[in-house]
Order: structure tokens, then C-alpha cells, then sequence
């Protein structure tokens, strides 16, 4: 995510829970459009500012009554790895 006041859509993919560390690019990884609540990307936003951040990728689950629950951000994160 990028610090600018529209955030951008969110991207989410699956890894057949898969080991992430080691693993090389699954550019066959699954990627879907996902629109985050704007609540959800206000306090995103806020949050990349109070740790200073202007990128970051941010992890999700989205619980079954459709719930956004934070895990992480990562100032330099990778993408589509296994």
C-alpha cells in the first residue's frame, strides 16, 4: 500500500498454505480484486503514517461475517511468494 489519501485496491492470494520461507515466485498464484471497507482503509492509512511509512503490503484475513483482521505490514514485502 501506498501512503496517499485513495488507497489503492488491496490484492489477496492463496498459497495452498504452503511454507513461505525459501520458496521461490508462484507467478501462478491466484490474485483477485478486493475492495477494503473505507473504514478499513482510513485506519490503514493512519496507521501507515503514525509508523511512517509511504509503502507497505498488509496482511489480511477476512473472517466468515466478513470482518477485516489485521495481521501485519511490511515496509518491503514480497509478492506471490510460497
Amino acid at each position: 500500500m501506498i501512503n496517499n489519501p485513495t488507497p489503492p485496491p488491496a490484492t489477496r492470494h492463496t498459497n495452498n498454505h504452503q511454507p513461505v520461507t525459501g520458496q521461490p515466485l508462484d507467478s501462478d498464484a491466484p490474485c483477485t480484486r478486493h475492495e477494503l471497507p473505507d473504514d478499513v482503509g482510513d485506519a490503514l492509512l493512519r496507521l501507515m503514517d503514525e509508523l511512517g511509512l509511504v509503502f507497505g503490503t498488509v496482511d489480511f484475513k477476512v473472517a466468515e461475517n466478513g470482518e477485516h483482521v489485521f495481521l501485519e505490514v511490511n515496509p518491503q514485502g514480497q509478492f506471490l511468494y510460497t
